[in-house]
């Protein structure tokens, strides 16, 4: 198997473009939090701009996550860039997985 920096599998471009994709979200929700500074009062759907971003981020990553090992394991992708969407895809669901048991 030839190991290559970008990926050739449809499901493996998927996957980076999903990962790129929670990247941005999570940029999108800290600049909302750094120019608005909304006041948090009630529960996390209080303020939806700052939701929204949010769960389609954590969406994203883990979609991401369940692309790049698809491709990996069912594609046969070898391909250095797919270890970020795995290891940013995992600590996303870790993290919303625990959001969600916290609660």
């Amino acid at each position: 198997m030839k190991v290559t920096l970008l990926p050739k599998t449809t499901a493996g471009k998927w996957s980076l473009l999903l990962i790129v994709t929670c990247m941005v979200l999570i940029g999108i929700f800290y600049l909302t939090v750094f120019l608005f500074d909304p006041e948090a009062t009630g529960g996390f759907f209080s303020a939806p701009t700052l939701a929204i971003p949010l769960l389609l981020a954590a969406a994203s990553g883990t979609a991401a996550l369940l692309m790049a090992l698809f491709s990996i394991v069912f594609k046969k992708e070898r391909s250095i860039l797919l270890l970020m969407p795995i290891v940013m895809g995992f600590l996303v669901t870790i993290f919303w997985i625990g959001e969600l048991w916290g609660e």
